[in-house]
């Protein structure tokens, strides 16, 4: 499910005159590996679509459940950028160590170690090929998204090192893409928050990064697309 353009034409982000174009935010999930059978990340970004954040944003949601798979990553992840052209692409992966959302600013090109689901490893450990740098941080205020997260009663952590597994690389392919227009965040497990509580925490942090993106382009304050909550494919499966 979900709508995707033609392999070989990018689509429209939307913007001033495109009056009937949502921009598009891009939210996945993990799916299950090691002990998740169920994957908190996912349980969460699944309820996405029901929270009425098209309408209230003014933007098409789309989510999706990708596999803890470094080929996946490599080979689908370029595929989305370039097909949905979202201006807002969020990763969100579980960690067993997290307490509260922890917002993730960057992301290493080397030493993935850890087999994924499939005993697989990246060729030489490494995300992105001909990359100049090794870490490379997210374009966005991540600090100021805490700082009013915090404001707004609950606490969205910052943190520099994503766990070298598949969580940092499918940031680090992001934003090797654009990185100012993508983010990692990493939840607890349900035992620490449920589903729908994290899902709200998450939508909370959307909102917040778009402010940030629309005041630093104008263009998008303009966009007045037909979005309605729940309306269309929301999920690529």
């Amino acid at each position: 499910m979900g709508s995707l353009a033609s392999p070989t034409e990018d689509a429209p982000r939307g913007g001033a005159g495109d009056a009937n174009i949502c921009p598009v935010v891009y939210v996945t999930g993990y799916g299950p590996f090691r002990n998740h059978v169920l994957n908190a990340s996912w349980e969460a970004v699944s309820l996405l679509p029901n929270m009425n954040l098209e309408r209230k944003l003014g933007i098409k949601l789309i989510v999706e459940q990708i596999p803890v798979q470094y080929d996946f990553v490599d080979r689908e992840i370029p595929q989305r950028w370039k097909k949905l052209n979202p201006i807002l692409v969020v990763h969100v992966g579980v960690s067993r160590a997290a307490n509260e959302l922890t917002l993730e600013c960057a992301a290493s090109n080397s030493s993935y170690c850890a087999p994924d689901i499939t005993e697989k490893l990246p060729e030489a450990g490494m995300c992105c090929e001909n990359s100049e740098a090794d870490t490379v941080q997210t374009g966005l205020d991540l600090m100021e998204v805490s700082k009013v997260c915090m404001e707004q009663g609950f606490v969205a952590g910052v943190s520099r090192d994503a766990g070298r597994y598949l969580c940092e690389y499918v940031y680090r392919k992001s934003l090797e893409r654009d990185r100012k227009r993508c983010v990692f965040i990493h939840v607890p497990d349900f035992n620490v928050l449920s589903s729908k509580e994290t899902a709200r925490r998450l939508s909370v942090c959307i909102e917040l990064i778009l402010k940030q993106l629309r005041k630093e382009d104008k263009g998008y304050e303009a966009v007045t697309c037909n979005a309605e909550s729940g309306g269309g494919d929301t999920r690529i499966e």
